[in-house]
Formats: structure tokens, sequence, C-alpha cells
């Protein structure tokens, strides 16, 4: 399976922790290729150039209600817009790229850290979170332990918020994803407007979602991809 590792090119902390990945991923048999996240400065015109608008929470700011799904937009803590925005668009062109490979890909982020190998999925589904939710989400905690109490295995996803709130995948930290489920969250962005990419890889609009127990990746950052540098 093919994997990537979003990595901010010329930025020395997301580099170093793109090659802790890859170094991490490579102990375990699994090949990373760095991809080029897209930078704050390029962001907008990136999303403005494939026909997006970001629509999320009052440019947010607030909480709002998308007036489409009718499901809740609470804010996340961003100290520049421009790179929740640039980690949604680099999620964007990775699903692009699943779509044009026209088979799964591991997506992972630099904070990512590789633990074990990757075990026989047999069936994806939509998207598999491989992910400790530790430390990538505020709901970490009670999160893996409900995925701990189900033992090993890959298990529908854990409903964690409720229905009215977008409940997607732990930060999007690490998740493989199916063609015809990258096909589909590329589908949200151009009818919904862009969101932050966990935000729409939820259970909600996307459907299918799993995930695998024992972790596989957990996350060590010290900064936010996307909640700024």
């Amino acid at each position: 399976m093919r994997a990537f590792v979003i990595t901010l090119h010329g930025n020395s902390y997301s580099e170093a922790a793109a090659g802790r990945c890859a170094a991490s991923a490579a102990r375990h048999g699994i090949e990373v290729t760095a991809w080029r996240a897209v930078s704050p400065e390029t962001a907008n015109l990136t999303m403005e150039m494939n026909g997006l608008k970001w629509t999320w929470a009052n440019d947010n700011t607030s909480v709002a209600r998308c007036p489409t799904t009718g499901l809740r937009q609470h804010p996340y803590k961003t100290a520049d817009q421009r790179m929740r925005i640039g980690c949604s668009m680099s999620h964007y062109l990775l699903w692009e790229k699943c779509v044009k490979l026209a088979e799964p890909i591991l997506i992972l982020e630099h904070d990512a850290v590789v633990l074990r190998p990757l075990p026989q999925i047999p069936y994806i589904g939509s998207a598999v979170m491989i992910n400790d939710p530790r430390g990538a989400t505020p709901n970490g905690d009670k999160w893996a332990a409900a995925i701990g109490a189900k033992g090993p295995g890959i298990h529908a996803k854990t409903v964690i918020f409720d229905d009215e709130r977008p409940d997607g995948l732990a930060g999007g930290s690490a998740y493989i994803i199916a063609p015809h489920a990258a096909a589909a969250a590329m589908a949200a962005f151009k009818h919904l407007g862009v969101w932050p990419n966990d935000a729409t890889l939820c259970r909600q609009i996307i459907g299918g979602l799993r995930e695998c127990f024992p972790f596989v990746t957990c996350v060590r950052a010290d900064k936010s991809m996307a909640g700024g540098y």
C-alpha cells in the first residue's frame, strides 16, 4: 500500500517530524513518501483554483450550522486560518491522488509515529483510522478506552459526538482511505465547502468509517500541523 506523509517543505519542524514519521514507518516495513503540504501562503489560491470555498463555522469564529446537512460546526483553535485551510487542502489533494491511483492509500500527518506493522485489513470500508486517539482529539482518552474494550481487530467507528456534530477521525492524523471514500470527501468539499478534513471525514457524511486496534500509530506533536507552527 502506498503511504504519504504531509510535509511542509522549508519548515524545519515539519521536515524533521516527517523524517521521524518515515523512519518509524521504515522500521516496520512501511515505505513512506513525503507529500508537499499546501503552505499557508498558497492555501487560499489552491482552494480557489480547485473551485472551492471555506465554509466552516462562520470563518472559524463561532458555532454555526451547515445549511445543507444541519450539522453543528464548532471553531477549531487555530493561530493562522491559512494553516487550517492548507491542511484541509493537503488532504484534498491526497484524496485526488487516491482516486487517480484507484487504490487505497495511507495518509499520515507529519506528527504521526508508526508503532507496529500495518495489519491485514480484508475490508477497508470507506476509511480506517489507525491512530491512537489520545493526543489527537479532546476526547482521546475516552475514545481509546472504548476502542481497546472491543479488542484486536478492525471495528466500526466508535460514536463520540452526537448525530448533530460531525463525528469523524481523530485529528485525521493517520488513516487508510479507499478511492470511493476519497471521491466522496472531494465531493463534500465541492458541495458543502471546505471544512477541517477530520470534520468532513465523519460518519454522517462519508459513512462506513472503521478503526484499528491495536493502534498502528500515535501522535507526538510539539506543534499542530493545522493549528499553526
